[in-house]
């Protein structure tokens, strides 16, 4: 069936309204006892007064009008107009503001979020943080309060040009994209069963693949190198009570700057009223704010900022903080024994690889305890190095524990995680101090000490009131040669 034109559906909608307000309010003056005639009651001024505050009461933007003489006929009058107040602005948004003047029902992020296995909402995805592979983000909300939407689901499609391998004529190519299920099991398409208001959604689009250079070049197995690759998102549900189907669709440019973010997307309050900006939807387009609390090796900001790949300021990339409920602890080590090991410590004459357990530092829970260090906040590129350098510890969440002595100045982090030793690396040295081949490397032990006296006499004077478990020894490290 053909769709009357915006304009002539617009001013049918209008007549229909002012028609049925004209019809309650005649109805209601033939039903009223009063002692004013009809021919008073339905007088042109009195009649367009009342059919003007009838139709504001239908549109729900004015009281309804009882009349004079208040009787049954007049409480089932207010009764359906009251349950018409709440239909026909639904209906108003659901026919003229979607159908005819094309509006999205859908608020879409300005960008993606390029986002590493270990940032993902699933255990599974988490779990393989080896990978590098990208996982893209996108993510939206309903702003229409008044319109419930039932079986909201979510494909994405890769559109790209590129040239026919028969006679080189560029032509555009589009191809269905896998996405995550509810459960993070690859599937054609993503369904919510509703529409919340007042909740963002987010659909995760695996890369299968890590950035080249910070780029996006190869998506799900295909090479689109200078190939104009797009994102389309497509929505599609079922406004309720309407009978009829709600649409929506973004593109997202790939391999530019400003449509995409490396790194988490930041969160936002559920449940608050999107319409009144509150302090959490403001953030919607903002990265996640990420945090690492370090206590060994790495409070050596020089030595951290070589890692991270940028400059750290004090009091604008980190300050000293305390991790309470917590103790550090000598429980990580590499064993020298494992020729599995990724390094290797060899006698400084470079003669023998001595039979011993070194370690390192770790913490471990104590409700009576705090462990002085420093909170650096970090990119989730930077966070993502730093996790992959630490291969015998595991990142863990410390944000309702941690606690800066002073503010930072570029803004608290969101999230704030440490690092604490793999079960491994803990048995491994455990092994070593109870056999008595454990030992602290010289030149790991002065790292330490230079970084802690960066930051103050209650970072130094902490460590330095700890002692050490085993003996120290000097060694050199090197990677260990891989086997032909």
């Amino acid at each position: 069936m053909a769709r009357l034109p915006a304009g002539k559906l617009t001013l049918f909608a209008i007549a229909a309204l002012v028609m049925l307000a004209a019809s309650i309010a005649a109805l209601q003056d033939v039903t009223t006892v009063a002692a004013d005639p009809l021919s008073k009651r339905f007088a042109l001024n009195a009649f367009f007064t009342r059919t003007s505050a009838m139709l504001r009461a239908l549109i729900n933007t004015g009281a309804y009008p009882a009349s004079a003489g208040h009787n049954d006929a007049d409480e089932a009058i207010s009764f359906v107009v009251g349950v018409l107040s709440l239909l026909i602005p639904a209906l108003v948004v659901a026919t003229f503001v979607i159908r005819v003047f094309a509006v999205d029902p859908f608020v879409w992020r300005k960008t993606t979020s390029l986002c590493f296995p270990w940032e993902m909402d699933y255990e599974p995805q988490r779990a393989d943080s080896d990978s590098n592979d990208i996982i893209v983000a996108i993510r939206w909300y309903k702003r229409l309060r008044r319109l419930t939407i039932n079986d909201l689901t979510a494909k994405v499609f890769l559109h790209y040009v590129a040239p026919s391998p028969v006679d080189g004529t560029i032509t555009a190519r589009r191809v269905q994209l896998d996405v995550l299920d509810g459960d993070g099991n690859r599937a054609q398409q993503r369904t919510w069963p509703i529409a919340r208001t007042g909740a963002p959604f987010t659909l995760w689009v695996p890369l299968d693949a890590p950035l080249t250079d910070g780029e996006i070049r190869h998506v799900q197995g295909r090479d689109i190198t200078g190939l104009n690759g797009r994102l389309v998102i497509q929505l599609r549900g079922e406004a309720v009570g309407l009978a009829t189907a709600i649409s929506g669709q973004q593109w997202y440019q790939l391999g530019e700057s400003e449509g995409t973010q490396i790194g988490r997307f930041a969160g936002v309050e559920i449940g608050k009223d999107v319409a009144k900006g509150s302090r959490g939807w403001k953030r919607f387009e903002d990265p996640l704010r990420w945090a690492v609390f370090v206590y060994g090796s790495l409070v050596d900001t020089t030595t951290l900022a070589e890692y991270l790949g940028r400059p750290l300021a004090p009091d604008l990339d980190y300050v000293p903080a305390k991790l309470s409920g917590y103790r550090r602890t000598w429980s990580v080590a590499t064993d020298n024994t494992d020729d599995r090991a990724a390094v290797v410590y060899l006698t400084p004459d470079r003669t023998a690889e001595p039979p011993v357990q070194v370690l390192f530092l770790d913490v471990e829970e104590d409700a009576s305890a705090a462990v002085e260090g420093v909170l650096v906040m970090v990119t989730s590129e930077g966070l993502d190095r730093l996790r992959r350098r630490e291969r015998n510890y595991e990142v863990f969440d410390v944000t309702a524990r941690c606690a800066p002595h002073s503010t930072l100045l570029g803004g608290a982090p969101d999230r704030v995680v440490t690092f604490r030793g793999r079960p491994a690396a803990k048995e491994a040295a455990a092994r070593g101090i109870a056999t008595g081949t454990a030992c602290i490397r010289a030149e790991y032990l002065q790292s330490v000490e230079r970084g802690m006296g960066l930051h103050g006499d209650v970072v130094i004077s902490a460590f330095a009131a700890e002692p050490l478990p085993a003996p120290i020894r000097e060694l050199l490290r090197e990677k260990r040669p891989v086997a032909s």
